[in-house]
């Protein structure tokens, strides 16, 4: 009956977590654990904003937008 009972136990913590997280410069930042993929996808989206959003816009002020005056 102990068996039995510890088997249920087990049960209970066996829960579908998500965890999300992001990478940038070689540095992976935690964003957290979630109960659904909606949620971590959102956050996985704020966090992209907030990373990568300011070094596209330095890259193509500095290389892009250099590169097409070079061309002209």
């Amino acid at each position: 009956m102990n068996f039995i009972h510890n088997l249920l136990n087990l049960k209970l913590y066996l829960v579908y977590i998500i965890y999300a997280y992001i990478a940038f410069k070689k540095i992976k930042y935690n964003l957290g654990y979630f109960n659904t993929l909606e949620e971590a996808v959102e956050v996985r989206k704020q966090a992209e904003d907030k990373l990568f959003k300011p070094f596209i816009k330095w890259y193509e002020e500095n290389y892009v937008n250099n590169l097409a005056n070079d061309k002209k």
